[in-house]
């Protein structure tokens, strides 16, 4: 029995100096094997194909919420309407925004306190529904009673929408004092 467990010891020892020494001159081995496999031509005429992450700079553009709908805010600072053309996606890379709870003598009264949160949701506007997109802020004292929450958020894969979102606050206002000031989405067009 005693050298039954000898030749068990013998045969795994064996067995684990093939292995280490196989994972030793493996990669060297399939490296050489699957570069000889795989052989990619970037000729001029028969180039490679290759595409920017974010699409060209004419399908990258800034929109700026209005209330109702999204402006384009064009290079030279001027705004115009804009809607998603026909057949396109814009995929959403970064979203800013600012919202503001004050006090407007007889018509609102904000609830707030700096350091409470606030809640921007993008596609929604149910109180219970969350959108495509939520992003937390904190208010903080701006002047006087107004208080102001914003956040940039950078989305890294993108979100890819066929209609653009519109912006609320989670609960909703409901006369406490709490608007959007601002909004603005980034992103690009694809067809």
């Amino acid at each position: 029995m005693k050298q039954w467990f000898y030749k068990a010891g013998i045969s795994i020892a064996g067995v684990l100096f093939v292995a280490s020494t196989m994972t030793l001159l493996a990669p060297k081995t399939v490296h050489a094997l699957v570069s000889a496999l795989v052989t990619v031509a970037n000729t001029s005429a028969n180039p490679v194909p290759a595409q920017e992450v974010k699409e060209s700079r004419s399908n990258f553009v800034t929109l700026s919420f209005n209330g109702s709908g999204y402006d384009e805010v064009l290079p030279d600072g001027s705004k115009s309407v804009f809607a998603i053309p026909i057949g396109q996606q814009f995929v959403i890379t970064d979203v800013n925004w600012i919202t503001t709870c004050g006090n407007l003598i007889g018509v609102t009264t904000c609830n707030k306190s700096a350091g409470d949160a606030v809640v921007l949701m993008l596609g929604s506007s149910a109180p219970f529904n969350s959108g495509p997109h939520m992003s937390q802020a904190t208010y903080a004292r701006y002047s006087g009673a107004l208080l102001t929450a914003g956040r940039s958020d950078s989305l890294k894969s993108g979100l890819v929408v066929d209609q653009l979102p519109t912006p609320s606050i989670l609960f909703g206002p409901s006369g406490n004092g709490e608007q959007i000031f601002a909004v603005t989405l980034r992103g690009y067009l694809v067809p």
